[in-house]
């Protein structure tokens, strides 16, 4: 089925720590004044009482962290890196502004530093196992499975009920294709913590793509009694009807999934693939589904040759030969780098097609 290919996505990380204990520095208004700042989200204040603070004492650490943490709540982000980097240059042992830079380096994708901050976070003992899981997803992120599930292991080892560390390493072995592994680690989550709707949603698509559909339809359903806002249930389910040929259904859980996540890819992907090759109204649905298909592309970064062979249809469907033409190379080029044979040769087929100028017949599995 490989409408659900890839099944997983980024795995995310814990996120920022608030502030440090500033009660620990001599009792003064202002000191007070910022936990109310902090406490009432009044960022701007906080700004302005750390900048009397660091005026008055350029060497308090502790107050250019609280600055970088005001900074990044209203997405000044290079302030906020700014303000952590000499919080921590100030003090080399204050693992929280580490965690906190790592934090955003990460969001920023800038993988390499997060790393290091979450390295450094290790070696002072700082949530040293929620410090695990974060480097983690930023060797993840960096496409560096193997040191992300040793790190993963790592935190298992601290603490064999830490439950991130277990779905963490059932996304990765999911990215990977090795569904025994992380069906086995979402298992565990859904042992330790019953109310994961996450788990559930994740453990059914891994049973849709294993035609258990009885019992993947049963964690969709449990996924969704936990958490009706659970996007990717939702898609489970429109994966699962638009399968079996049930256009209507599979219209509407995508619909769902797509008002709750409108700018996932996979979800964009879905809907325009059903909406450009299946529905009766192609002039007005055709237009849809080939924004939804180009979106979906962009989400990806157009690196992903599933959405551009959606795209590549979409465009064949509307008669528009020579983008379909186009967008099918694209496709063809990624997948030099694919080792699946038929799904290669049904790409080919598809390049033919509209060559041809002709749309392209849909075959079982495409």
């Amino acid at each position: 089925m490989r409408c659900l290919r890839p099944l997983f996505l980024l795995i995310g990380i814990h996120a920022f720590v608030a502030l440090p204990a500033l009660k620990a520095d001599p009792a003064n208004e202002e000191t007070k004044e910022i936990e109310a700042a902090f406490k009432s989200q009044d960022w701007d204040k906080m700004i302005s009482l750390c900048d009397s603070l660091i005026k008055r004492n350029p060497k308090n650490s502790k107050a250019f962290h609280c600055r970088a943490f005001a900074h990044n709540q209203k997405k000044e982000t290079k302030l906020a890196i700014a303000d952590w980097t000499e919080a921590v240059r100030l003090d080399p042992q204050f693992g929280k502004a580490f965690w906190n830079r790592g934090s955003l380096c990460y969001v920023e994708k800038d993988y390499e530093r997060a790393i290091g901050d979450f390295t450094k976070a290790i070696e002072l003992d700082y949530q040293k196992i929620m410090a695990y899981v974060n480097r983690a997803g930023a060797y993840t992120a960096a496409g560096q499975n193997k040191k992300a599930l040793a790190d993963l292991d790592a935190a298992i080892k601290l603490d064999s009920r830490c439950e991130s560390a277990f779905y963490n390493r059932a996304v990765i072995h999911g990215n990977e294709g090795d569904f025994d592994k992380a069906m086995e680690n979402l298992n565990r989550v859904i042992e330790l913590n019953p109310k994961n709707d996450v788990a559930y949603a994740k453990r059914g698509l891994i049973l849709l793509v294993s035609n258990a559909q009885e019992q993947a339809l049963a964690d969709f359903k449990e996924c969704l009694r936990l958490n009706k806002a659970n996007w990717e249930a939702h898609w489970g389910y429109g994966s699962f009807y638009a399968s079996v040929g049930d256009y209507d259904k599979a219209l509407a859980s995508f619909t769902q999934a797509y008002d709750l996540n409108s700018e996932e890819a996979c979800v964009l992907d879905s809907l325009a693939k059903l909406l450009g090759l299946n529905s009766k109204n192609k002039e007005k649905d055709g237009k849809r589904a080939y924004e939804l298909a180009k979106r979906a592309c962009s989400a990806s970064d157009w690196k992903e040759p599933k959405y551009l062979q959606t795209l590549a249809r979409v465009c064949g469907e509307l008669e528009n030969f020579e983008e379909a033409i186009k967008w099918q190379k694209q496709a063809l080029k990624l997948l030099e780098k694919v080792s699946d044979k038929e799904w290669k040769e049904r790409a080919e087929g598809q390049l033919k097609s509209y060559t041809e100028h002709k749309p392209y017949q849909e075959h079982s599995g495409d």
